[in-house]
């Protein structure tokens, strides 16, 4: 009844334009709005994934080389930048489910092997302050929505390669990193603006460390990317989560506190869109 009522006050809108859903509607997009225009063209950066004209490598990360490669799932312009400007500033955070669908559309391929190995999915926290004035972290919520609809693409993807479903380990929210400090408006600022804001910004909560992978399960190695094998007992794949990838600050930020404690880590981002 409460959900109802909601519903009508606020109703659920779709993520690219706008229109008024039907309730229940879960999915936050309308039948005629179809993001693949904003799916970054071919070739792409293998490590940040933004398009280029040719080559391996855009000319940002011949020059910064990152350690933390990924994946981003839209360019962040038109509909989608107001889109995810009003799931991050406004409230409107039932479209976290639509775009955990979208970016599994586009992306799980890409993020399969790591996932069928053994991974957890790091949100990147936000400040305590910044939460209470927002309520809620975003990357979280995307995060969560990840968690919820993975399964289904995994064992769906073990039945077509012809596995046992039952043996595939789902991937989980690690909730380990934490915020230590509230960083200034990153938007406008420059790079190295950016890495120096956030070289203090982020440690690992000593309570809640990465989980070991359980005895019989593996991380397969997959020769495209040279990841590491993580034998039994060994540490999952961290996909860490966000909803803009910039200059890439960040998600370095965040992986070298994780490296730091886990040096045999293999640590990937997956964000929502990217800056081209």
């Amino acid at each position: 009844m409460k959900e109802a009522l909601r519903q009508l006050i606020y109703p659920a809108r779709c993520f690219l334009c706008g229109e008024v859903l039907p309730w229940p509607n879960a999915e936050a997009l309308c039948s005629r709005c179809r993001p693949d225009r904003f799916v970054p063209a071919l070739p792409r950066c293998v490590s940040c994934s933004r398009p280029i004209a040719e080559g391996s490598f855009c000319g940002e990360c011949l020059e910064k080389r990152p350690q933390v490669p990924g994946r981003g799932t839209f360019l962040y312009e038109g509909a989608i930048r107001e889109s995810i400007q009003a799931y991050k500033y406004s409230g409107a955070k039932h479209y976290a489910s639509a775009y955990a669908a979208e970016m599994i559309r586009h992306d799980g391929a890409y993020f399969g092997p790591m996932l069928r190995g053994g991974a957890v999915l790091a949100p990147i926290p936000i400040h305590r302050a910044r939460l209470r004035e927002r309520g809620y972290n975003q990357a979280e919520l995307l995060a969560r929505a990840l968690e919820e609809r993975l399964p289904a693409f995994m064992r769906e993807a073990v039945r077509e390669e012809g596995g046992a479903s039952g043996s595939v380990l789902y991937p989980k929210v690690w909730p380990g990193l934490v915020r230590t400090g509230k960083t200034a408006v990153l938007h406008g600022l420059s790079a190295e603006a950016r890495r120096q804001e956030l070289a203090k910004a982020f440690q690992l909560d000593e309570d809640k460390p990465l989980p070991r992978l359980p005895a019989g399960n593996y991380k397969k190695e997959d020769p495209r990317r040279g990841e590491k094998q993580n034998r039994e007992g060994g540490l999952p794949t961290v996909i860490i989560i966000d909803d803009i990838y910039t200059s890439g600050s960040t998600v370095e930020a965040a992986g070298e506190v994780i490296r730091e404690r886990y040096p045999d880590a293999v640590i990937r981002f997956w964000t929502l869109s990217l800056r081209a």
